[in-house]
């Protein structure tokens, strides 16, 4: 059940970060990210018969990192100005 629930939060999270991607970036990408990182734990938790779903969601939260450190070098290049 827990397992469950893991796997539906963050589906949910990934779904709302795709959603705000159009308006609201920032907040996007920290979505992303913590969606990502609950997705790879839930397939975690189902491990060995989810593999394939501990890559993606491991590559999707890379993706987030990226995202996140992008967003802060923008930020401090924009502050150096």
């Amino acid at each position: 059940m827990i397992v469950d629930l893991v796997g539906y939060l963050g589906m949910i999270l990934l779904l709302l970060a795709w959603y705000l991607s159009r308006t609201k970036y920032k907040l996007s990408a920290r979505i992303n990210f913590i969606g990502g990182i609950v997705m790879a734990i839930w397939a975690l938790l189902l491990w060995p018969s989810a593999i394939p779903a501990v890559v993606l969601n491991s590559v999707w939260t890379v993706i987030g990192i990226y995202q996140l450190w992008k967003l802060r070098k923008n930020h401090e290049e924009k502050n150096r100005r």
